[in-house]
């Protein structure tokens, strides 16, 4: 009950905050989210059976690797939700091209895990990947916040194709990270709590970029800010990921 009063409050907090007349009610139902948190922390920590072990979210490996894959969906959400509406209203693309122009993005996306996984499983080494995918989003984030209304198609479908690779890396890594980081009487408790972490960032990041976007002044700024926001949670992410050492994988 308080994991969902928490997650609710987060989720319908960062929303209102993008809505002016609802900012005192959004940032109040912020504060309940944090004070449910730290109550379902102090419930968790005494419960004879408890829902999320906290040695998982207190192991600093798996801990990062959580905040990270969160981050990630700031990115991802960017790509997907708001750089159609900068290709169609910025850059004066029909709806159709717009829509065609993030196929190689989304296949990249959907199938990169694929060969990322042999290569798991022939090396037992994730860690470079692990880098390697952040850094290559972050990049390209990047490279989206500078985009203008003069970019050329083909400049946007190949930064967002390299976003997709870097974006494409994760999921697969972060759900081996959290298996191997724990011990093994804990395996199903880490897999389901990366999991909902990641649901945690596909939903708070469409309510945070939105919040960032209606408080630029015009169209293009605040799509732009948008993009600078999802290079921002990506290098975070990367930094994190960085102070972790490499675990082994092998049981």
């Amino acid at each position: 009950m308080l994991a969902y009063l928490a997650t609710t409050t987060l989720i319908i907090g960062f929303t209102w905050l993008g809505s002016p007349n609802k900012l005192g009610a959004g940032a109040f139902l912020l504060l309940i989210s944090l004070i449910s948190w730290i109550a379902f922390v102090q419930v968790e920590k005494w419960a004879d059976a408890p829902i999320l072990d906290l040695q998982v979210l207190f192991n600093r490996t798996f801990a990062t690797a959580a905040v990270a894959a969160l981050l990630s969906f700031f990115g991802m959400v960017a790509i997907m939700g708001y750089s159609p509406i900068f290709v169609q209203d910025v850059m004066a693309v029909s709806p159709t091209i717009s829509g065609s122009m993030l196929t190689p993005f989304a296949a990249l996306v959907a199938f990169v895990g694929i060969p990322v996984g042999f290569l798991l499983a022939k090396t037992k080494r994730y860690r470079w990947m692990y880098n390697l995918g952040y850094a290559v989003a972050a990049f390209a984030m990047f490279a989206m916040w500078r985009f203008s209304a003069s970019t050329p198609i083909w400049v946007y479908v190949l930064v967002t194709s390299v976003a997709g690779f870097g974006l494409g890396v994760l999921p697969t890594v972060n759900a081996v990270v959290a298996q191997f980081a724990v011990p093994k009487e804990l395996l199903g408790v880490a897999v389901g709590a990366i999991f909902f972490f990641q649901m945690v960032g596909i939903a708070v990041a469409p309510a945070v970029l939105g919040f960032v976007q209606n408080s630029a002044p015009d169209l293009e700024s605040g799509l732009k800010l948008v993009f600078l926001v999802g290079a921002i949670a990506a290098a975070v992410a990367l930094l994190l990921i960085v102070t972790i050492p490499e675990i082994s994988l092998e049981r």
